[in-house]
């Protein structure tokens, strides 16, 4: 998992390393938040208007005590 949550990428990675024989794991790390869909990094990273919006999953995330 990457920034910008878990990408079909991610998961054809995953799949072609369990077909290897290895074993595989693609924590959510963003599964509280609730769902959100598959990010393009290729559009959020040049797109400014995407941009600004950021990631659905990070944007949701609790905020921090102090």
């Amino acid at each position: 998992m990457d920034g910008v949550g878990i990408r079909p990428t991610l998961v054809e990675h995953c799949e072609r390393l369990a077909e290897a024989g290895y074993f595989t794991l693609l924590p959510d790390l963003f599964y509280r938040s609730g769902s959100y869909e598959p990010q393009d990094p290729a559009k959020l990273f040049a797109d400014p208007a995407v941009r600004g919006r950021g990631s659905p999953a990070i944007a949701r995330r609790p905020t921090a005590r102090r």
